[in-house]
């Protein structure tokens, strides 16, 4: 599929839109029959013929995707309709409460979601790994299958060594050894901090998380990469590492792509997709829009808005995609929840912040930021 950033530009809301959710089951995955308490093979069909991984589209879909950052990490709630018998008798019964056997320690069943509105105009939108799942016919006649993912469901599975080093080392050649060896791409966005004689223990994901404490950073793992950023800052980069350094199915939509700097920042009004009138406290502001996945958690984003102290610079720390397909007047929404820039929300203290360019941080003019600055 290709990977093409979505932003609501010359989008219409009676356009119809398109999702597509796959699955991918490991070869050797084994599902507990918990009639005769056996272990049996499982896999997918489509058109009689049994297959490892398959793409679910045209079909009534409706999901809610939560991306937020640190422990938290992105999660996915997809419901699909009149999915085969087969095929959800295949997926039912997975995860908790139901038990894995896999052929080795390391497989777990694998979920992306891409959403568009063309079939050709496809995105990545969440990339992660089964936690449950089950067949819902309460609904019948349109029985639905429930999926729920999250992108750490690997790393919360799999056990990991001590990370330890003695001496000083940078915070950020250990977060990218972690992601190497869980093979994911890793993005430094000016994380500097030097830590000494680090010791960190616990799963992969409990690592991280004493990492980016130790080291005042912040982190999001969504679609195979991870990202860190200073606390107080933002993300600068869009989009991993050299085509070298990038391996694996999930990841197949980076191939050939060179991380790009990405100066500046996201707009948000009412050309680029703001519904309605913001939430604002002073410190904290959310939004709605139409569907973004051109804006990721850590951006840094510009609000035009005439609501009163609304305007300015924005650094996002949590995006909701509350999205359908195959459904009249169904849900394709993007909300967003933003900090003011260099604002801690656990201290008093506020980073030094100049906006982009020279210009005012409270400035919402329409003057020559009219353009939609964001890398395609």
């Amino acid at each position: 599929m290709s990977e093409t950033l979505n932003s609501p530009i010359n989008q219409s809301p009676f356009n119809h839109r398109y999702l597509t959710v796959t699955v991918e089951i490991p070869e050797g995955q084994k599902k507990l029959n918990y009639h005769t308490y056996s272990y049996e093979d499982v896999s997918l069909r489509s058109q009689g013929q049994r297959k490892s991984g398959l793409p679910f589209r045209n079909y009534r879909i409706n999901c809610s995707i939560v991306v937020f950052g640190g422990q938290t990490q992105p999660q996915a709630q997809i419901q699909i309709y009149n999915m085969s018998r087969e095929n959800m008798a295949a997926l039912s019964q997975f995860g908790n409460p139901a038990t894995f056997k896999f052929n080795d320690g390391t497989k777990n069943i694998q979920v992306s979601i891409y959403a568009g509105d063309g079939p050709d105009r496809l995105s990545r939108v969440f990339n992660g790994f089964l936690i449950q799942s089950y067949a819902d016919f309460t609904s019948a006649p349109d029985p639905f299958m429930f999926i729920q993912a999250a992108s750490l469901g690997n790393v919360y599975l799999t056990p990991h060594t001590v990370t330890s080093y003695e001496g000083e080392i940078e915070a950020a050649q250990i977060i990218k050894q972690l992601a190497d060896e869980n093979d994911m791409v890793f993005e430094n966005n000016g994380v500097t901090t030097v830590l000494r004689n680090p010791y960190l223990s616990g799963d992969v994901r409990a690592q991280i998380e004493k990492c980016s404490l130790l080291g005042n950073f912040n982190y999001i793992i969504e679609n195979g990469v991870i990202a860190i950023w200073p606390e107080g800052g933002h993300r600068q980069t869009y989009s991993g590492k050299p085509v070298e350094q990038v391996s694996g199915y999930y990841r197949q939509d980076l191939q050939g792509k060179e991380a790009v700097t990405r100066a500046g920042y996201v707009l948000v009004n009412k050309q680029t997709g703001l519904i309605g009138y913001p939430s604002f406290n002073g410190a904290i502001i959310g939004l709605r829009t139409l569907f973004r996945n051109d804006i990721r958690n850590g951006d840094l984003i510009k609000v035009e808005s005439d609501f009163f102290g609304a305007a300015g610079y924005y650094t996002v720390h949590g995006i909701t995609h509350q999205l359908s397909s195959e459904i009249n007047g169904g849900p394709w929404f993007t909300d967003l929840n933003a900090t003011v820039v260099g604002y801690l929300p656990n201290s008093q203290e506020h980073s030094d912040f100049s906006a982009p360019n020279g210009a005012d941080a409270n400035d919402s003019d329409d003057d020559d930021d009219d353009s939609f600055p964001f890398v395609g």
